[in-house]
């Protein structure tokens, strides 16, 4: 019965239990343990069968390598090798396999990929002031970015 409340005021002679629900308490029980329940999934988020990945091996094994990088080896670079993509800055496709060439899908095209700006506002001109420290901007006739020369276009 942790964190009860007791009044010294009412002056209990050997501190009986007080018979109020701690209702704080519970609540830090709850949350301790159900944070420690997602603790447990995230040190194996895989599962615990033979054939899932081992996590603890995973995240021992990238401290060693890290502290072995910044500990020894901070002087000792790899070599640069020269692949098959070296002369390319990035590979025009990937190279899949036979058995996963079907398994190639088109990206993502958002909802606004096709959507074009507009180049002409109507009648108005795009005005941008460069006022020094006491800048007044009406955004009516002016875009939002401050240039430091004046600009005007025309329809």
């Amino acid at each position: 019965m942790g964190n009860q409340y007791l009044d010294p005021l009412k002056g209990y002679p050997t501190h009986p239990i007080d018979l109020v629900f701690p209702i704080f308490t519970f609540l830090q029980f709850f949350f301790y343990m159900g944070w420690l329940m997602v603790a447990e999934t995230l040190v194996n988020p895989f599962g615990d069968d033979d054939d899932d990945f081992d996590m603890n091996w995973m995240i021992d094994r990238n401290l060693q390598v890290s502290y072995v990088i910044v500990d020894e080896m901070h002087q000792d670079s790899p070599k640069l090798t020269k692949d098959q993509y070296w002369n390319d800055i990035f590979p025009t496709e990937l190279p899949y396999t036979e058995d996963t060439k079907h398994l190639q899908i088109p990206p993502f095209m958002g909802s606004a990929q096709m959507i074009g700006a507009r180049l002409e506002y109507g009648n108005r001109k795009t005005i941008i002031n460069d006022g020094g420290d006491e800048r007044k901007v009406n955004f009516q006739e002016t875009n939002i970015y401050a240039l430091k020369n004046p600009v005007e276009t025309s329809n």
